[in-house]
């Protein structure tokens, strides 16, 4: 390595990170030169002349010199390599997702060129999903994103890949900021971010390990509060692969400094079988699914048939999944004059047929078997 590329690497090691590590290994401060280092020592018997001086700030002339001698310090210190030490306090103050793809495929550490640009396209998707649900729970997100978002996105750093089958790394910076009594924030928007990944990732993992065809919807909804969507959803399909024949794997560390982390690594795995759940979930958050052979109850809202036909449009207030949806469909004949009966009682009703729902209009098609549900016959649905 280059005096060039060194200094640059020295650059990206924050004062607070270095702050950071020699605070939770047990260094304590004893003094500072003006107002450009801090002065570190060993409080243990036998470790004296253990020194470090800590840079104050980057934009010090010699700030790349200083950096390289508190790491070289460091690593003799522990006993470590100088690249070694170096990486930990790039690291220190960062989460780490790891994102692994395992597949026949890419077993020798590389992948098909178009498969790895969009692993790390998906892969930057599945930070997006994380940063705007964790400013607004919602089924979905399109359009301008919020500011917050942003400016969480425009901090993290893509890391080395790794062999092991075909790894990704994001690096998620933990930033602390102040707030308005300059007091630091004890939860950070980035490792809340990281937090709602997590969640959200269980979330899914979970449902898309026990759907078997019944799942009700409702608990697809439940998951939209711990962070799930369908922009998650769609990133981790595309993770998946063109054909989404590889298992997905994403890691998730916390940094390792004692204030907001304490080391922990969570891996959720999503295996091949489970990506077409997980298009079931994208389009049901999405609102473009059909659901065949199903049962509608509710209200008749409102009524519509042309003069001299033998049909009209009923449309019935109904709650999909846990939220309320308009829901059109054609009757003919008795069954129209039922709707029409039903709507005058305000009774309850009830209809069979294939649910094709969208974001703007729900219809039911092929309806079959419209009564009026008494109380006795509703209790016993």
């Amino acid at each position: 390595m280059n005096a060039a590329e060194l200094q640059k690497k020295l650059a990206h090691v924050p004062v607070t990170n270095a702050r950071s590590y020699l605070t939770s290994t047990g260094w304590i401060q004893q003094g500072t030169i003006k107002d450009v280092a801090s002065i570190w020592h060993r409080p243990e018997q036998g470790y004296g002349d253990a020194e470090i001086l800590l840079p104050d700030h980057l934009d010090l002339r010699d700030y790349w010199q200083r950096m390289m001698d508190v790491i070289s310090n460091l690593a003799k210190f522990e006993g470590k390599l100088f690249d070694q030490m170096l990486k930990e306090l790039t690291l220190y103050l960062c989460d780490l997702v790891s994102i692994r793809v395992a597949h026949r495929d890419v077993e020798d550490g590389s992948i098909p060129l178009l498969d790895g640009v969009a692993l790390h396209e998906h892969g930057r998707d599945l930070m997006i999903a994380a940063a705007v649900t964790t400013v607004a729970k919602r089924r979905h997100f399109s359009g301008k994103r919020p500011s917050e978002a942003n400016d969480y996105l425009s901090t993290l750093r893509l890391g080395q890949t790794g062999v092991g089958s075909y790894i990704v790394n994001i690096i998620a910076p933990v930033i602390r900021t102040p707030n308005a009594q300059n007091d630091i924030m004890d939860s950070p928007f980035s490792r809340v971010v990281t937090a709602n990944l997590v969640e959200g990732l269980k979330a899914l993992a979970s449902l898309a390990i026990n759907a078997n065809g019944t799942e009700p919807y409702s608990v697809w909804d439940d998951a939209i509060s711990k962070g799930a969507s369908a922009n998650m959803c769609e990133a981790l399909i595309g993770l998946s692969g063109e054909k989404h024949s590889r298992e997905v794997t994403v890691s998730v560390g916390l940094s390792k400094d004692v204030e907001y982390g304490n080391n922990l690594t969570t891996s959720i795995t999503f295996s091949p079988d489970q990506v077409s759940t997980l298009k079931e979930m994208a389009e049901y958050y999405r609102e473009k699914y059909v659901r065949v052979g199903y049962t509608l109850r509710g209200y008749v809202r409102r009524l519509h048939r042309d003069r001299d036909s033998e049909s009209g449009t009923i449309t019935v207030t109904a709650t999909i999944g846990s939220v309320d949806k308009n829901v059109e469909f054609e009757l003919t004949g008795d069954a129209y004059k039922e709707a029409i009966h039903a709507h005058e009682n305000k009774q309850l009703v009830s209809c069979v047929g294939d649910l094709d729902v969208r974001p703007r209009k729900v219809k039911l098609l092929s309806p079959l078997d419209f009564k009026i549900i008494t109380n006795g016959a509703f209790f016993k649905q």
